[in-house]
This record gives C-alpha cells, sequence and structure tokens, in this order.
C-alpha cells in the first residue's frame, strides 16, 4: 500500500542519517485472500506472519536477539535504551523467558517509579524481545493460532520470567481493527507511558535482577508495606 510504503520510505531517510538501515519484507500470503474473515482465520494468519517474520530475522547470521513492536504502538523516549540495558542479563540468564516493555497494571494510579524494573511470571507482549535461544526452543514447534496465549502457557513458559519495567515504554493507541476488535481498549488506553529520560547505563540492572538479590529485596517491600483496610 502507498501509505505503509511512505512511512517506510520516511523512517528509512531519518535512520539513514544514523547509519542504520531499514530492510522492509512484505509477505505475500496468498492465503489471505480478499474474502471476509472469521476472528479464527485472523488469528491463524497473524501466528503465520509471526512464525514469518521471526524465521526471516533470525536466519539472518548477524541476529542474536529480534524485538516485536506492532504498527499501533507508541514508544518511550528511552525504549532502545532501555532494551539494550537488559541484553546482558537475558544472554546470561535461561532462565529468564523475554524481555517486555509493557505493564498491563501500569496506569498512572499504579505506577511512580520510572526506573524500576521486575521480573514477572507473566508475558505481556505490546513491545517485547526474544533472543536466539528461544526462538531455536520454538520455531519446531510454533502454534498455528493464538500464538500470545501459547508463550503463556505453562509447559511452553517452563516457569521463566519475563522482565518488565514498573512504567510502561509502550503505549498501545489502536482503537479500530484488529484481531481482538479493541477487546482491552479501555484499559490499555489508561496505560501510562513513560515520559523520563531514563540514563540506563548508569543502572547496574543485571545487579538489581539477580535472582536471589532481587527475591530477597522484594520480599522485604512486601513485609514492610503499609496495610491499608
Amino acid at each position: 500500500k502507498a501509505e505503509i510504503k511512505a512511512v517506510i520510505d520516511e523512517f528509512s531517510i531519518m535512520f539513514a542519517s544514523m547509519n542504520v538501515q531499514v530492510i522492509h519484507w512484505e509477505h505475500q500470503n496468498s492465503s489471505a485472500g480478499g474474502r471476509r474473515r472469521r476472528p479464527a482465520d485472523t488469528y491463524r494468519l497473524l501466528s503465520l506472519h509471526y512464525q514469518w517474520a521471526l524465521t526471516k530475522s533470525f536466519d539472518l547470521p548477524t541476529t542474536e536477539r529480534v524485538i516485536i513492536l506492532e504498527e499501533d504502538l507508541e514508544i518511550s523516549i528511552d525504549f532502545f535504551s532501555y532494551f539494550d540495558s537488559l541484553i546482558s542479563i537475558y544472554d546470561a540468564d535461561p532462565n529468564i523467558y523475554t524481555v517486555s516493555a509493557y505493564n498491563d497494571n501500569g496506569q498512572s494510579t499504579h505506577v511512580g517509579n520510572a526506573s524500576r524494573v521486575l521480573r514477572s511470571d507473566f508475558f505481556p507482549g505490546l513491545g517485547w524481545m526474544m533472543n536466539k535461544r528461544l526462538w531455536q526452543e520454538f520455531e519446531p514447534k510454533w502454534p498455528d493460532a493464538y500464538w500470545d496465549d501459547w508463550m503463556r502457557n505453562p509447559e511452553n513458559r517452563l516457569d521463566r520470567i519475563t522482565i518488565r519495567p514498573e512504567i510502561s515504554r509502550t503505549f498501545h493507541f489502536g482503537e479500530e481493527g484488529g484481531a481482538s476488535v479493541n477487546q482491552f481498549g479501555a484499559s490499555q488506553s489508561a496505560i501510562h507511558l513513560n515520559t523520563e529520560p531514563i540514563k540506563w547505563d548508569t543502572i547496574n540492572v543485571s545487579s538489581i535482577l539477580q535472582a536471589q538479590r532481587y527475591h530477597v529485596s522484594y520480599l522485604t517491600q512486601i513485609t514492610s508495606a503499609k496495610l491499608y483496610p
């Protein structure tokens, strides 16, 4: 589509000034057709597209990790530096499943610390990083549909954790269409997007997120918290 090409061209020029190459791959999916699709068809095509895109990306010899973003996500000012700061601990710790930019409970009334990162047993999606280790595990058994629910299944997660921020680094602004028909629009529109330019290179996140140290700190915070009736 002309509109999509115009956006790609605009960002290609912008990133070229930073010596960053933009590569545009187009997925020619003959099964999509022009017919009206049922919701189940849409979820199936989404899963097929994710599989195609991840395979293309990880087949490149230099790809060690991929950050997955959807077209209706706005990113924070420190989105890329946030992910960059977590690469070393992610690659070193096989108990880390993914790294996400999103907090499902990140409404402004619930969050306040822009530099806080947490270990979570829930996979949020909506802006997340997968490394080659995980893709090599998942590629042979990638699901036919509902890929995000599949990733949350205990038999796939295997008690591994996802790292996420207290304040989200993505904001979902899509209100029309989509596979879920904006089913969660009301809760997603209330999520607070970080606006603080956190200097992640000055924060030792690997030390903070080290499992034993993190659990001791988290338990201390819970036991010392004030109980409200």
